[in-house]
């Protein structure tokens, strides 16, 4: 399957919402971290974060069926580009899109420095980031018994003074 990639606009925050939600619900439920999980915002925060300052969601596409969004952040006073999410419908996970999206979004933007924050627990999401490119930082934020957020960045030094992005921004 090939997909593509369309910038989002405002009118289709909806549709990017509803995608948030089905696309996170698993992980909702298995760990109920209502207060992180984009699976339980609200539409209001898909709306904030398409009206930031360069920030981009991108609906993925085959021809004009919609499998899932994805959002990049470029802040213009930071080094690091930001990644996330990265969301793909349930019933297209597991085929490629993901990766697929990725490689899209690092044509568009580069494929250095960037950011994300996945869950250390889940062992597929951080074996796509690694098989990109993405290596996990020192940055970790324990939630709950069984569940910590860790913060992956391509091309990373330890050592080197990285972007401290921190967690509460998503």
């Amino acid at each position: 399957m090939t997909i593509r990639l369309t910038p989002a606009t405002l009118t289709e925050a909806e549709v990017i919402w509803q995608i948030q939600l089905k696309a996170f619900k698993e992980l909702l439920d298995k760990y109920q971290d209502y207060d992180t999980n984009p699976g339980n915002d609200k539409i209001d925060k898909i709306i904030e974060q398409m009206n930031e300052e360069n920030s981009t969601f991108y609906l993925i596409k085959d021809d004009e069926q919609v499998l899932g969004a994805i959002r990049a952040v470029e802040p213009s006073d930071k080094p690091y580009k930001k990644l996330g999410p990265v969301m793909v419908l349930p019933e297209y996970q597991g085929r490629g899109i993901a990766q697929q999206a990725i490689e899209l979004i690092e044509d568009i933007y580069g494929s250095d420095y960037w950011t994300l924050v996945t869950i250390l627990q889940e062992d597929k999401l951080c074996h796509l980031y690694e098989k990109m490119g993405y290596q996990k930082t020192d940055e970790t934020l324990h939630l709950k018994d069984g569940m910590t957020l860790m913060a992956f960045m391509k091309n990373y030094q330890p050592g080197a003074e990285m972007f401290k992005f921190g967690f509460g921004g998503r």
